[in-house]
């Protein structure tokens, strides 16, 4: 880290938080997520004209859509609230659900 990055940070009251040397783990879902979010929402994208509201605002929107609207490989392709939809109305009807690919009906009961 240069001391120019840190005086940086230091005027824009931004906490640095770095990992440990050789400790990849330590924000391994946090990289996970930027990598995503470079490939689904920046990449392939002509910003020219675009003004930082509308950047900021298209941003927003894409969090909260991968948050709960993008579908999850995880999930059976489904998107969370549909998974926790399905969870509910299955724990409700006193039926387990079976997960694709699982092979114990009660391996979706996290």
């Amino acid at each position: 880290m240069t001391d120019e990055w840190a005086a940086a940070c230091a005027a824009g009251h931004a906490a640095r938080s770095m990992s440990r040397k050789a400790r990849s783990p330590d924000n391994a879902r946090c990289e996970g997520f930027f990598g995503t979010l470079k490939s689904d929402f920046f990449h392939g994208t002509d910003w020219r004209g675009v003004t930082f509201a509308e950047f900021r605002e298209g941003l927003g929107a894409y969090i909260e859509w991968h948050g709960g609207g993008k579908p999850k490989k995880a999930l059976g392709r489904r998107t969370p609230s549909e998974h926790r939809a399905r969870s509910w109305a299955t724990r409700r009807s006193g039926g387990p659900e079976k997960r694709p690919g699982s092979h114990s009906a009660h391996a979706s009961r996290y």
